[in-house]
């Protein structure tokens, strides 16, 4: 599998459009469709933003592995992240029960993005 196939699979697994997808990444149609026919190759600024986009990793995206498992460990981070910080808004430090209900709207909306 070469890069380009893999995005058409990444693409068609979340039915989305090759239009879709540009939209999503701020580009011209033409130079997606250029990545999933191999007539362009994506910079590493746009293998991260595609990476981000699936959900995946960029060694997923550049075939250095078939596993496109996010790293458990690192997504795990993301709830210590809460767990260790003093998070503030607009200069005022959140209380206990609003990093809770931060946390709470995350695990939801990280849910639907999985599906």
């Amino acid at each position: 599998m070469n890069i380009g196939e893999r995005l058409k699979y990444l693409r068609n697994k979340q039915k989305w459009t090759m239009k879709d997808i540009s939209s999503k990444l701020g580009i011209g149609d033409s130079t997606y469709s250029g990545y999933e026919t191999n007539y362009r190759k994506p910079d590493a600024e746009m293998i991260c933003k595609l990476a981000d986009l699936h959900n995946t990793t960029t060694d997923y995206i550049l075939c250095k592995t078939d596993d496109p498992a996010l790293d458990k460990e690192t997504s795990s981070n993301i709830k210590d992240f809460f767990d260790n910080q003093k998070l503030h808004w607009d200069g005022k430090e959140l209380s206990e029960d609003d990093v809770e209900s931060l946390k709470d709207i995350l695990e939801v909306a990280v849910k639907r993005m999985l599906k």
